[in-house]
């Protein structure tokens, strides 16, 4: 059972236990509602499968016991895998709660979430995804977010999944557009005509760098010559 310490668990899975203590108290497993106890009686005397767990998020089957059961009660799918084991073993076993979101990287269809392999939960994203029609996949590395997640909850999640998933994909997803790792803003309008006249010119941007950081006292390298050229050509 449950043993009641909230500590070690993230803050999905601290809301949706307050979620499931409306039904069950989380400390001594005592079901509180009589509804909710013939529910799970059915369905544990109905002996349900591992396949049925995942009725909810393939929505392949969603009139399935456990389906109708997620619904009634409203629990989110990220709770599918909580549930079933609840159901199926009387354990109430937080960290088998997800938060719902998931990283997506469309160019090599993988993601993280629920799952995990990249690959399923891409191809969970993706029966989610399309539950209200079909859509034009496009080619982005986006965080898609459940309706009730917290702000902490989503900082969470990005910090847990930025080295090991966001950031090995950015160069995927880099254009020559992006701008370069340091913001250029200059302020001196006459170094940014400087740098205009000579890219004028055809100076190399290498070459603009070095004339500039002895006559502004700047370190700019090629790429910030580049960021500022686009900027003073954009107006920004």
């Amino acid at each position: 059972m449950y043993n009641g310490i909230m500590t070690y668990y993230n803050a999905s899975q601290r809301r949706y236990i307050q979620l499931f203590s409306r039904y069950v108290d989380a400390d001594n497993g005592e079901i509180l509602h009589k509804g909710f106890e013939r529910d799970v009686r059915k369905l544990r005397e109905s002996s349900i499968e591992l396949s049925d767990s995942k009725a909810i998020i393939k929505g392949k089957d969603p009139t399935s016991p456990l389906g109708e059961f997620m619904i009634k009660y409203h629990f989110p799918y990220a709770m599918v895998d909580f549930v079933y084991s609840y159901i199926t073993n009387d354990t109430i076993d937080p960290l088998l709660i997800k938060s719902g979101m998931f990283l997506v990287s469309e160019k090599d269809h993988s993601a993280a979430g629920l799952g995990r392999e990249p690959r399923m939960n891409f191809n969970l994203y993706e029966q989610l995804r399309t539950r209200g029609g079909k859509s034009k996949p496009k080619s982005e590395l986006k965080l898609i977010i459940p309706s009730g997640v917290k702000l902490n909850e989503v900082k969470e999640f990005l910090e847990i999944n930025w080295g090991k998933f966001v950031q090995p994909r950015m160069k995927q997803y880099s254009t020559p557009l992006a701008a370069p790792n340091r913001r250029i803003r200059p302020r001196n309008s006459r170094m940014a005509r400087t740098v205009l006249r000579l890219k004028a010119k055809g100076w190399k941007h290498s070459k603009i760098a070095t004339q500039i950081n002895r006559e502004f006292n700047k370190t700019y390298n090629s790429n910030d010559i580049g960021q500022i050229v686009f900027r003073a050509r954009h107006n920004d």
